[in-house]
């Protein structure tokens, strides 16, 4: 099969294909080919077209190395796709030729069917793909295997919250869970989000599998070299420990400057064991920060339209639809002050007292918007995503996600929560009384129902420590640089214990692994 066959395939699951040198660099970190060489028991556990299995064979011949039964009996080969593993067999047979029959291949799904196999050493690169993004069948038979591994605690998780979970989390855990011998090691490429994202990697980082503790002993961040083309997710490479349980910190060498240049630091923790990490430098100084709100003004993001901003935002303001349904929206320009007048506007066809979907009946009083919302009926019902198709189904098809009471505060305390590199919150008052709103995961904001409440708020947001901590938890200029979760995550932090201070001070600056 041709190698554009075996890509389409595997888009669908999340393939991430490795570079042939950068295979190379992984077995190096994780001294892989000295240990096949002296026995050990090497496998990838999904390993497309095979390129960490045969650059340990290359580098052997190339070395003039005798291959035998043995050695090449050492050997684990698994993978779903059958183009792949054509692709691989053809390869092996190039290399090794009648050999190849001792390796341990196995054409099958890591997750469903787990080879009943034992090895010393796992290498790889897991695919990378969040749940929600894999397709409805297979979601339907690995759901239950996110449960049994204690990465999500029920159904309902995996379909809300946590259906932001990677699949390698999932691969991770089933990998080295059932097929890693006692104390075995593993090294992997990884999003970093198992590590930095915020709960919906939680489970994960209990960092337990098939009632066996397993650790990360050290990771590699690439922020300035680009591995995988075409990918825009944060990437690490990662090593394992099976059998340990994780202790902090954790050596972590991250890209400074230019490309490989690496500088060594030491990751925690940010409260919890199960918190997402950061690296050391904050000494717990949040303690500083002093703020106290309601339950109904925990941060949240901007109006999601779930794929529909040309229905229901305008750059012009639409003067046919009912103007108390059309809100002012929040732009780059007004953060910055270049403008304090809209640049756009937002229709959300709701009741502003009871935040709830205005009805049809209600809808029908004007004809214009009723018109408007049925020459894009059919859009709007085939909206995908479990959030948004519960309202469609009511036959509330005209829904946004993220209106509720909140929506209609006539102050908010915003900011840019995407992509930034500063933290800088400001006040948004009702224009021409009529709510500010954010647009979707590029704002976040604190809603306030009076003037002295919003700025008793900014005040306390305005503490630098928070956007140090930001820094520090791996977000800048990337999608999650301060979301919701993370803000909440650092105003409800307390100093901790005397004694959790001091365990993670005085350590010595890490050394890059041989």
């Amino acid at each position: 099969m041709g190698m554009q066959n075996l890509v389409s395939y595997n888009r669908k699951i999340g393939t991430v294909y490795t570079p042939s040198n950068w295979a190379k660099w992984l077995l190096e970190k994780g001294d892989v080919y000295s240990k096949w060489l002296m026995g050990s028991r090497v496998c990838d556990p999904t390993a497309g077209t095979g390129v960490f299995i045969l650059q340990l064979l290359e580098k052997a011949i190339s070395e003039g190395v005798k291959l035998n039964k043995k050695l090449l009996g050492n050997l684990g080969y698994i993978e779903l796709d059958p183009a792949a593993h054509a692709i691989f067999l053809h390869s092996l047979q190039k290399a090794v030729g009648k050999l190849s029959k001792y390796i341990q291949i196995y054409n099958t799904d890591l997750i469903l069917e787990t080879p009943k196999a034992e090895f010393d050493i796992l290498v790889g690169n897991p695919p990378w793909a969040n749940f929600c993004d894999l397709s409805n069948a297979y979601k339907e038979k690995i759901k239950e295997k996110f449960i049994e591994q204690g990465l999500v605690t029920d159904n309902r998780s995996v379909l809300l919250g946590s259906s932001r979970i990677d699949l390698a989390a999932l691969a991770i855990n089933f990998a080295m869970g059932r097929l890693l011998s006692p104390s075995g090691t593993a090294y992997f490429y990884l999003p970093t989000s198992l590590y930095y994202g915020d709960n919906a990697h939680k489970g994960w980082r209990t960092f337990t599998t098939n009632g066996r503790n397993f650790a990360t002993t050290w990771l590699y961040e690439f922020d300035k070299t680009k591995i995988f083309t075409g990918v825009s997710t944060s990437y690490c490479a990662a090593a394992f420990e099976m059998d340990k349980i994780q202790k902090f910190p954790v050596k972590c060498f991250k890209e400074q400057g230019s490309p490989l240049d690496w500088r060594a630091t030491w990751l925690h923790p940010l409260r919890d064991p199960d918190d997402q990490w950061i690296e050391k430098g904050t000494n717990f100084s949040l303690s500083s920060i002093k703020l106290k709100i309601l339950h109904h003004q925990t941060p949240r993001q901007g109006i999601n339209t779930c794929g529909a901003n040309a229905i229901f935002i305008f750059n012009d303001y639409p003067s046919f639809i009912p103007p108390e349904i059309v809100f002012p929206l929040m732009t780059k320009e007004i953060f910055t002050g270049i403008e304090s007048s809209p640049l756009k506007w937002i229709m959300l066809p709701y009741d502003p007292i009871t935040a709830k979907p205005l009805s049809w009946s209600q809808i029908k009083n004007y004809p214009d918007l009723a018109k408007y919302l049925l020459r894009h009926k059919k859009e709007l019902q085939v909206r995908k995503g479990t959030l948004i198709r519960s309202p469609i189904e009511k036959g509330h098809w005209w829904s946004l996600l993220g209106v509720g009471p909140y929506s209609f505060a006539p102050y908010k305390v915003m900011w840019q929560s995407y992509g930034k590199k500063s933290f800088s919150p400001l006040i948004v008052s009702s224009y021409k009384k009529m709510p500010w709103q954010g647009n979707q995961a590029m704002h976040a904001f604190i809603p306030c129902w009076n003037s002295q409440d919003a700025k008793r708020i900014i005040n306390a947001l305005k503490n630098p420590i928070i956007e140090k901590t930001l820094r520090l938890m791996n977000g800048e200029g990337k999608r999650n640089w301060a979301q919701p979760g993370k803000i909440k995550k650092i105003l409800s932090l307390n100093e901790p214990p005397q004694e959790q201070r001091k365990f993670f001070q005085g350590f010595e600056q890490p050394q890059p692994p041989a």
